[in-house]
C-alpha cells in the first residue's frame, strides 16, 4: 500500500469502527457497507484489493465482538497469553492495522459513553449533542456525519455543515475532509487548513495526494490561524480533541495582528485569557458595507444638491477601502432636517449593522480602551467589524469626549487601537461614522476638518408646509391613527409654529383624538391645547436621552 493511502487508512478505520459500533448498539442488523464506502470516499482511499481486504477482515467475528474497551482488552490479554504459551497469534498486517483503528475508536466511544452504552437513537443524540456543546471534536464530527446523512437522526445538512466548519477550524483531519466533500462553498478554506496540518515531513505527500484526488492546485495559502493552532497543540497549550472557544475567538479574530495573537495565546497564562470574553475578538470582517439607495424613498424636502452630497459620501464609504473613507458630518440648525437625513440613511443601511448613540450621554469612560468602550460594545452586539455608528447631537460633546471622538475619527488611530488589558492592538479601521449636529458650534468646527461635512440649509418658508405634513404623518403612524385627518386651518396654524412645538401639539391632539374618537384635528383643538400648554408652562422642546441599538 502506498505511503499516502497507508497514512490515511488509520484515521479512516478509526472513524469507521466508531460509527459502526455506535450504529450496531441501536441496530445489530444494519448494513455498514455503504458507510464503509462513503468514508473511504471521504478519505480518498481507492477501490482496491487492499481496501476490500480491510472491509472483509472488519466483518470477522473477532473484530465484530469488540464493542467496547473491555472486550478489546480481553482480546489483547488472550493474545498475550498465547504468546507466552508459545502459540503464534497468526495476526496479519491487515489485522494489526484493524486492531489499531479499533482501539482508537473504542477509546473515543468509552470517553463519550463512560456511563454505559446507549440503547436508543435518542440517547445517542443527547450524548453526542452534550459532548459537542462541551467542545469534543469527535462528538462534533460524529454528529455532523450522522445529521448530514440522516443516520438515526433527522437529516439536517445546514446544521451539519456548521459543525463541520467548527471542527475543521480546529485542524481536524476528518472535519476538513468532510468539508471538502459536503461544503463546496468553503472548499478553499479546508484545503488551506490541510496545507498546514499536513505540512510535516512526509505528510506533504499526503496533502499533494489529497489535492490530486480533489483536482485542485496543491499550492495553497497557509492560514495563520491554522498554524497558530498547530503550534499551540505542539506546546500543549490546548488539546487537539477539545475545541476551546476562548482560544478560537482570539485565533480567528480579524481585529488582531498575528504577532498579538501569538503573544496572547502562547504565553500559557490563563489570567490573561480570562478577561477576553468581553472583547469583541469574534467580530468578522467578511461582510461588506451595503447601502440600498432604492430603500430611502422620496424625502419630504426636495433638496437634490444636499441629498446628492450625502449619498456621494456614503457611496465612497461602501465601495472604497477603509483608508480613503471619511466620516460623514451632517449639520443643520433645524433638528428636523438632521433627523430626516438620519432616517434616510438608516433606511439605506437596513441590511448593515447600525448602532445609534447620543453624544450628550457619552462620557470619558465610554472611550477608555477596554471592555467598557462604547464602540467595542457595539461590535460585541453586531459581531461585525464593518459596523456603522450614528452619533446624534454631536454638538453636545463635552471637552474630554470631544477629544476622544477626534481620535476615533482618525483612521490610523483606529487601525492600531491599543487596549489596556490585554496589552494588544485591535484593528477597528472598518468602522464607519455618521455624525449629526443640530447647530454649528465649537464642537462641530473641531470635527468638521476630520469629516466629509455637509452644512444643510435651515427650513425655508416654502418648505414649512411639507415639514408639517411629514411630522403629522409620522405622529399618526406612531399613534396608529392613519385615518385621522388634519384640517387646513389647523395646518396653517402649525406652519407658523416651530417644528418641536408643532410635534408636541400634534402629539397632544392625537391623544385627544384617540380618547374622543375624533376623525380630524381641528384648529379649535390645536389652539386649545396650545393655550393649556402656555398656561401650565409646559416646555415646547425636549432633548434625546439614551441610545438605541439596531443591528442586523
Amino acid at each position: 500500500m502506498p505511503y499516502e493511502t497507508e497514512y490515511l487508512t488509520e484515521p479512516f478505520l478509526q472513524q469507521y469502527f466508531l460509527f459502526e459500533t455506535l450504529i450496531r448498539d441501536i441496530d445489530e442488523s444494519y448494513d455498514c457497507r455503504p458507510l464503509f464506502d462513503e468514508l473511504a470516499r471521504l478519505f480518498c482511499l481507492p477501490a482496491s484489493v487492499e481496501t476490500e481486504a480491510l472491509y472483509q477482515a472488519s466483518r470477522m467475528p473477532t473484530f465484530r465482538a469488540m464493542h467496547d474497551l473491555r472486550s478489546y482488552e480481553r482480546f489483547c490479554r488472550l493474545l498475550a497469553f498465547g504468546a507466552e504459551s508459545g502459540q503464534d497469534p497468526a495476526l496479519t498486517a491487515t489485522d494489526r492495522v484493524l486492531l489499531s483503528g479499533k482501539r482508537e475508536a473504542l477509546r473515543v466511544k468509552s470517553e463519550l459513553f463512560a456511563k454505559g452504552g446507549h440503547r436508543t437513537d435518542e440517547q445517542l443524540a443527547l450524548t453526542l449533542e452534550s459532548f459537542a456543546m462541551k467542545g469534543s471534536v469527535e462528538a462534533m464530527t460524529t454528529l455532523a456525519f450522522f445529521e448530514y446523512h440522516g443516520l438515526f437522526f433527522c437529516r439536517d445538512e445546514k446544521t451539519a455543515r456548521k459543525r463541520i466548519r467548527l471542527a475543521a477550524s480546529w485542524n481536524s483531519l476528518f472535519g476538513n475532509l468532510m468539508g471538502i466533500a459536503y461544503d463546496s462553498e468553503h472548499t478553499d478554506d479546508y484545503y488551506d487548513t490541510l496545507a498546514v496540518t499536513l505540512s510535516g515531513v512526509g505528510r506533504r505527500r499526503v496533502f499533494t495526494y489529497l489535492c490530486e484526488a480533489g483536482q485542485v492546485c496543491p499550492e495553497r495559502t497557509r492560514r495563520h490561524s491554522a498554524k497558530l493552532i498547530e503550534k499551540a497543540f505542539g506546546l500543549s497549550v490546548i488539546d487537539r480533541r477539545v475545541y476551546d472557544a476562548v482560544f478560537a475567538k482570539v485565533a480567528f479574530s480579524g481585529l488582531l495582528s498575528p504577532e498579538d495573537k501569538e503573544k496572547l495565546l502562547l504565553c500559557r497564562k490563563q489570567d490573561i485569557l480570562a478577561p477576553l470574553s468581553d472583547i469583541p475578538f469574534e467580530a468578522k470582517g467578511d461582510t461588506p458595507l451595503t447601502f440600498d439607495r432604492e430603500a430611502i424613498g422620496t424625502p419630504p424636502l426636495s433638496r437634490t444638491e444636499e441629498r446628492d452630497r450625502i449619498l456621494r459620501s456614503i457611496t465612497v464609504a461602501v465601495r472604497c477601502p477603509a483608508a480613503v473613507r471619511l466620516p460623514l458630518l451632517i449639520t443643520c440648525r433645524d433638528a428636523f432636517v438632521t433627523d430626516l437625513y438620519r432616517r434616510m440613511l438608516s433606511d439605506g443601511f437596513a441590511d448593515t449593522p447600525v448602532i445609534e448613540l447620543d453624544a450628550a450621554t457619552l462620557t470619558e469612560q465610554d472611550f477608555l480602551p477596554g471592555k467598557e468602550n462604547v464602540f467595542l460594545r457595539g461590535l460585541s452586539d453586531t459581531k461585525r467589524t464593518r459596523t456603522v455608528f450614528f452619533l446624534r447631537h454631536a454638538e453636545a460633546l463635552s471637552e474630554r469626549p470631544l477629544e476622544e471622538m477626534q481620535k476615533m475619527l482618525d483612521f490610523h488611530y483606529r487601525k492600531r487601537f491599543k487596549l489596556f488589558q490585554p496589552p494588544v492592538s485591535l484593528d477597528l479601521s472598518e468602522m464607519f461614522f455618521v455624525l449629526f449636529a443640530s447647530e454649528r458650534c465649537e464642537a462641530t468646527e473641531v470635527l468638521a476638518p476630520l469629516c466629509d461635512t455637509v452644512y444643510a440649509e435651515p427650513i425655508a418658508d416654502t418648505e414649512r408646509g411639507a415639514v408639517i405634513d411629514a411630522i403629522f404623518d409620522e405622529r399618526c403612524h406612531a399613534f396608529g391613527q392613519k385615518a385621522v385627518a388634519l384640517d387646513s386651518d389647523a395646518r396653517r396654524y402649525l406652519i407658523d409654529c416651530g417644528c418641536e412645538q408643532a410635534r408636541h401639539l400634534l402629539d397632544d391632539a392625537l391623544r385627544r383624538a384617540v380618547y374622543e374618537d375624533r376623525t380630524a384635528i381641528s384648529l379649535s383643538l390645536v389652539t386649545a391645547i396650545a393655550a393649556e400648554r402656555k398656561q401650565h408652562g409646559t416646555p415646547t422642546a425636549f432633548g434625546f436621552v439614551g441610545g438605541n441599538n439596531r443591528y442586523a
